[in-house]
This record gives C-alpha cells, sequence and structure tokens, in this order.
C-alpha cells in the first residue's frame, strides 16, 4: 500500500467532511427541501465522501500482506495489525454511514479517522507518531 496515497486520501476525506457539513449547513438556511443548489451541492459533496471513503476501503483492505516474507517488516505481530485495519475499516464504515444520516458526524470522524491512520502508519513504520497526544 503506498502510505502517501492513503494518507492523500485521508487529508481528502477530512477536508470533503467539512465542506459536507457546510453545504448541510447551508441547505438548512436556504429552506427548500430536496430541491435547489444547495441540495444538489449537498448530494454532490455527499457523493464525494462516499467515494473517498470506499477508496480508502480498498487502500486499506489490501494493506495488509499475504507473502509471508514481507510480513518480516511488521514491526509488531501480525494479529495486531488486523486488529487496527479491521478498527480502521470500522471507522470508515461509520464515516459512511454518517455522511448518509448524520452529516454533522462527519468532521470530528474524519478528524479522528486521520489520527487513527497516522498512528496506523507509525507503527507500521516503527516509528513514533510525532503527533501522538495532538
Amino acid at each position: 500500500m503506498g502510505d502517501t496515497e492513503l494518507l492523500r486520501l485521508v487529508h481528502g476525506l477530512e477536508w470533503l467532511g467539512s465542506e459536507l457539513d457546510y453545504c448541510r449547513r447551508q441547505y438548512a438556511q436556504a429552506g427548500s427541501p430536496g430541491e435547489g443548489p444547495a441540495w444538489n451541492a449537498l448530494l454532490e459533496h455527499q457523493r464525494c465522501v462516499l467515494l473517498t471513503a470506499d477508496k480508502i476501503e480498498h487502500q486499506l483492505k489490501h494493506s495488509v500482506p499475504f507473502n509471508p516474507a514481507a510480513l518480516l517488516n511488521i514491526e509488531f505481530p501480525l494479529e495486531d495489525a488486523l486488529d487496527l485495519v479491521g478498527d480502521l475499516l470500522e471507522s470508515v464504515e461509520e464515516i459512511k454511514q454518517a455522511a448518509v444520516t448524520q452529516v454533522h458526524e462527519v468532521p470530528p470522524k474524519t478528524r479522528s479517522f486521520h489520527r487513527m491512520v497516522e498512528n496506523y502508519l507509525s507503527a507500521l513504520s516503527g516509528q513514533p507518531d510525532s503527533k501522538a497526544g495532538h
């Protein structure tokens, strides 16, 4: 998995989550249920969040190598790596659900997910997370 690509997608998801929440607020102020430019913008941003979350999910599902020789580079037990990826996939699913049903929860969920991914990548590289505790 390309760590750079995953981080790029996570940064994008965080940004899109904030934009989606902004569109939700604009739509609420417009007061025209299910129509108009604010509604169309909300739907477009929702679609972008879901698409980006799907791309992240794809990256994560392919992040754990199945070649035993490649596993030697992992500094912690395989079970822990699989648990971490499982937790990340669960968070992606929560973001996708929030994008459809509870848009106001998307920004904090994406910020939390961003921290989780950075911690995961730091653990894989064997280096301490420089942002730990922030």
